[in-house]
């Protein structure tokens, strides 16, 4: 059977792009789910933590976009500091600002680069837990 190259299985749902959007298809369970390898890249790609009751996702694009974030803030951070301002006064400028961000439910909450890096780490040893459970 020839997979559509309009369609995905991302984030545990079978979609298609139809007339512009992804529609969900179906919602992907691990029971329908066979083999070890699969199992994993199931259970990496829809991987979610929580922080002070709020849901992220902790898949590989989400750690990726993560990452991103922070290399922007760490760039801001060390920008702040050479042009003469003091560590504490950079960190507070630019790690304790809060932002918009998108929760695992596609709710809008506010949270600082500080917090997405403690997400970041969460989410990294979620994968980490996932990859020893499946080796």
């Amino acid at each position: 059977m020839m997979r559509n190259k309009n369609s995905s299985k991302k984030f545990g749902y079978d979609t298609e792009f139809k007339d512009g959007e992804f529609v969900i298809k179906r919602k992907l369970v691990p029971s329908r789910i066979s083999g070890k390898k699969a199992l994993k890249e199931f259970k990496k790609n829809t991987a979610l933590i929580s922080i002070n009751d709020v849901s992220f996702q902790a898949d590989t694009e989400s750690i990726a976009t993560m990452g991103n974030v922070l290399s922007i803030a760490n760039f801001m951070f060390n920008k702040a500091v050479a042009s003469g301002m003091s560590p504490a006064d950079a960190y507070a400028a630019v790690y304790a600002e809060v932002v918009p961000w998108k929760d695992a439910n596609n709710n809008w909450v506010n949270v600082s680069a500080g917090d997405i890096g403690n997400n970041l780490k969460l989410a990294m040893e979620a994968v980490q837990q996932i990859l020893e459970q499946y080796s």
